[in-house]
C-alpha cells in the first residue's frame, strides 16, 4: 500500500447561498476515478436523481476536518467505513446501506468512480449559479476546485500570486490510474475547470481567487421588488496588476418546477468622468473594463430600470442574469442577480396612485402664477419657488398629504419602521436613550402645509392625478390674514368679541392637484422613474386670498423613502 503521511488533511468547506440564475456545467467523467468540482447548485440535488442512468460505482466527499490522518495515495485503498469520507453507492449496490452522502451540492469537490470499461461520459448538469466563499483549514491540505475560464485557464502560480498561504505550496492532481500525483511545475501546470485538487494551505487564509466580488458582504445581488441601486465591490487580491472586465450574461431557462426566468434585468451603471465633470446613469454596455493594481478596489454602481421590464408584477417570474467578472488571466467568477417588478407595474394610471406603498418625500417647483388683474391662466414668473411635499400611501392605495413625518424603528424592533405624524407619540416608539438625547429617527417637514392631521387625497385613476383640498380657517393661527397682536387682524372687536369670517380675515382653500407623468421631469432620475421616483405637473387653485381664484403651476418630484405601509401613526 502506497501511503503519503500528511497531517491535518481536510476538505475545503464552502459557504454558499442558492439563487435563481441558471448555468450549465459539463462534468467530463472517464472509466475509473475522477476528481471533480461542482460549480452549480442542482435542484433536485439528491444523488439518486443526479446519477440516474449514469454508470457510477460510488461518489466520495472528504469529511475529515481536524484530526491527523493518513492520506491514501492509491484510491484502491479507500473504504466507506473510514470516518473521513462521506460516500454514496447507487441502488442495488452491496454497500448501499453504508450511504452517508445524500446530496450532490454545489461549491464542493468530489471523487466519482465510474464503472470500469465505460466510455467517456459528459455529464451535463444545470443548476443555480453557485458563488462561494472558501474557508481554508490552516496548515493542511484541502480538497478544492477553482472558478476558471475553461478556454483560458491560469497556471497554479498565476492563480495563487499574492496568496502567501498557497503560493509555491504543494498541489496534487488525480491521475488516470487513480493515484494522486505531485505537480512538479506549478508555473506551467494549468488549472482545469471543473477539476478538484489537493492544495496545501500554510497558515491562515481567506483567499477565494485573484479577483473577489461582493455586494454588502454577499456574493449575489437580490434587488427584489424594492431595491433600486447596488454597489458591487471588486477587489484585486493578487500580487500583479489585473485588467478586470464585467459582462452581463443571460440566465439559462429554469429547470422544470422552478420559478420561470422572465428575462434579463434591465441595468444601468453609474458613469463617472472626473476629468470632464460628467456623472450620470448609462445603459449597461457589452462590457465594463478597469485596470486594478494589487489590492485596489473597484466599486461599480448599478441600478434597475423596472419600467423597461415587460409583463406584470403578478406574473410570478423573476428577472435574472449573471455578472461575469474575469481578471484577463483566466480567473472567472459569477455574481447572480435577481429582480422583480414593482407591486403596481402600471404607472401612471395603475390601481394605486404610486407604484409602491410607503412614504414619499420630494419637492415642488412653481414657476407660473395667474395675474391678479389679468388672465386666470398661470404666466411665467421671474423666479421659481420651491417647497417640500410629503405623501404617504398605505396598502389599500389611500394617499395622504402630510405636514410632517418622523420615520423610526418600532420599540425593541430593528426591522419594522413606523411613520409618525404627531410628535407627542414619538416617546412611545423610542427603543432607548441616546448619548446626546436626540431622537432615533429621521424627520421630514414642509412649511407650506399647515394642516394638523394628514389630508386624505382623492385619486383619479383615469386622469392619473391626486388631489386634496387644504382648508385654512379665517381664525387659524396659520391663516395669512391672522396676526396675534395687530388689532386689525386679530378677529376681535375691542380685543374681546370674536368677529365672524370676512370682517378682518378670510377662509382660504387650497385645491392641490398632482398630475403624474409617464416621462421623467427635468432633474429627476430617469432610470428609477415610475419605480421609486415619480412626478409630473403641480397645479394649485387658491381661493380666499383675493376676490377671484389664483392659480399657480409647476412641476413636482417624489422619491420613496420607506416602504412602511400600515404604520402611519397619527394622533
Amino acid at each position: 500500500m502506497k501511503v503519503l503521511h500528511i497531517l491535518w488533511f481536510s476538505v475545503v468547506i464552502f459557504s454558499f447561498q442558492s439563487f435563481a440564475q441558471y448555468k450549465t456545467q459539463i462534468l467530463k467523467l472517464h472509466s475509473g476515478w475522477n476528481a471533480v468540482f461542482l460549480e452549480v447548485q442542482l435542484e433536485p440535488a439528491d444523488c439518486n436523481t443526479v446519477f440516474s442512468g449514469v454508470p457510477v460505482e460510488s461518489v466520495w466527499a472528504w469529511n475529515r476536518k481536524f484530526n491527523s490522518v493518513q492520506f491514501v495515495q492509491d484510491t484502491s485503498e479507500m473504504f466507506p467505513e473510514q470516518p473521513e469520507w462521506l460516500t454514496w453507492f447507487p441502488k442495488g449496490h452491496p454497500k448501499e446501506f453504508l450511504n452517508n452522502l445524500f446530496s450532490f451540492s454545489g461549491g464542493r469537490a468530489y471523487l466519482i468512480k465510474i464503472e470500469e470499461g465505460s466510455p467517456e461520459i459528459n455529464l451535463t448538469v444545470k443548476g443555480k449559479a453557485q458563488t462561494v466563499k472558501k474557508q481554508w483549514y490552516p496548515n493542511s491540505y484541502n480538497l478544492a476546485g477553482f472558478y476558471v475560464d475553461e478556454n483560458k485557464s491560469p497556471s497554479f502560480s498565476e492563480y495563487f500570486s499574492g496568496a502567501n498561504a498557497h503560493s509555491g505550496q504543494p498541489v496534487y492532481k488525480l491521475s488516470s490510474s487513480g493515484e494522486w500525483e505531485l505537480i512538479t511545475d506549478l508555473s506551467t501546470e494549468k488549472i482545469e475547470s471543473g477539476k478538484a485538487y489537493w492544495v496545501k494551505c500554510k497558515g491562515i487564509s481567506d483567499f477565494s481567487g485573484p479577483v473577489e466580488a461582493s455586494f454588502l458582504g454577499s456574493s449575489s445581488v437580490e434587488f427584489g421588488n424594492n431595491l433600486v441601486e447596488a454597489d458591487v465591490e471588486i477587489v484585486n487580491k493578487s500580487a500583479v496588476e489585473k485588467t478586470v472586465t464585467i459582462r452581463v450574461k443571460n440566465s439559462e431557462a429554469a429547470p422544470s418546477g422552478e420559478l420561470p426566468v422572465a428575462g434579463n434585468i434591465p441595468l444601468s451603471y453609474w458613469f463617472s468622468d472626473f476629468e470632464n465633470t460628467k456623472f450620470h446613469w448609462k445603459n449597461m454596455p457589452e462590457k465594463l473594463t478597469k485596470i486594478l493594481k494589487p489590492g485596489q478596489k473597484w466599486t461599480q454602481r448599478f441600478i434597475v430600470r423596472r419600467n423597461d421590464m415587460p409583463g406584470t408584477a403578478s406574473s410570478g417570474a423573476l428577472f435574472q442574469n449573471l455578472l461575469e467578472i474575469e481578471d484577463g488571466a483566466g480567473a472567472k467568477i459569477y455574481m447572480p442577480m435577481t429582480a422583480e417588478k414593482a407591486l403596481d407595474a402600471n404607472y401612471p394610471g395603475g390601481e394605486k396612485p404610486f407604484p409602491r406603498n410607503g412614504l414619499w418625500v420630494g419637492y415642488a417647483i412653481l414657476n407660473k402664477v395667474s395675474m391678479a388683474n389679468g388672465t386666470s391662466t398661470p404666466q411665467p414668473t421671474s423666479a421659481p419657488l420651491s417647497f417640500r411635499i410629503i405623501v404617504h400611501q398605505n396598502s389599500n392605495g389611500v394617499a395622504r398629504l402630510l405636514r410632517k413625518a418622523t420615520v423610526m424603528m418600532k420599540r425593541a424592533d430593528t426591522t419594522n419602521l413606523v411613520v409618525i405624524t404627531d410628535d407627542k407619540l414619538i416617546p412611545q416608539f423610542l427603543s432607548g436613550e441616546t448619548s446626546d438625547n436626540s431622537v432615533e429617527g429621521q424627520r421630514f417637514s414642509s412649511v407650506v402645509f399647515g394642516m394638523r392631521q394628514p389630508e386624505v387625497m382623492t385619486y383619479d385613476q383615469g386622469g392619473k392625478s391626486l388631489s386634496a383640498d387644504v382648508f385654512i380657517g379665517y381664525n387659524d393661527p396659520l391663516s395669512p390674514f391672522k396676526h396675534l397682536y395687530h388689532p386689525d387682524h386679530n378677529n376681535l372687536e375691542n380685543y374681546e368679541k370674536k368677529l365672524p369670517e370676512g370682517v378682518e380675515s378670510f377662509d382660504v382653500t387650497r385645491n392641490i392637484k398632482l398630475l403624474f407623468s409617464a416621462e421623467p421631469v427635468e432633474g429627476a432620475s430617469a432610470t428609477a422613474w415610475g419605480d421609486t421616483v415619480v412626478g409630473g405637473t403641480y397645479n394649485e387653485a387658491i381661493d380666499g386670498l383675493y376676490h377671484k381664484t389664483l392659480n399657480v403651476s409647476g412641476k413636482f418630484v417624489l422619491n420613496q423613502v420607506t416602504d412602511a405601509e400600515e404604520k402611519l401613526i397619527t394622533a
